[in-house]
């Protein structure tokens, strides 16, 4: 990465740590962690029959996945963000803080 992009990086990890610590942040993050936990209860408490019968499976396995992938993205670029300012800071003092 040149430094432009470990700027921008270091920018959107910021704005992402900033989005976890607010309000909106943290619902987003209960909003996220409760719906995969009512689509594993679901596709849990699924009898065979229903499972055959219908795209339970299917539902509760894409439901879990976006709801993952959106936490997964978050933490990427936060941690991505850390990363970025660790090589910056590397780059003018010589030494990682």
């Amino acid at each position: 990465m040149n430094d432009r992009e470990l700027y921008i990086a270091a920018a959107i990890g910021d704005e992402a740590d900033k989005f976890f610590q607010s309000d909106l942040g943290q619902y987003v993050l209960q909003k996220s962690l409760q719906e995969v936990a009512e689509n594993q209860k679901r596709f849990a408490e699924a009898t065979i029959s229903e499972l055959r019968g219908t795209n339970i499976a299917e539902e509760t396995h894409a439901n879990i996945n976006i709801a993952r992938k959106a936490l997964l993205w978050m933490n990427t670029a936060l941690q991505e963000g850390r990363k970025s300012l660790a090589l910056l800071d590397v780059e003018q003092t010589g030494t990682p803080e």
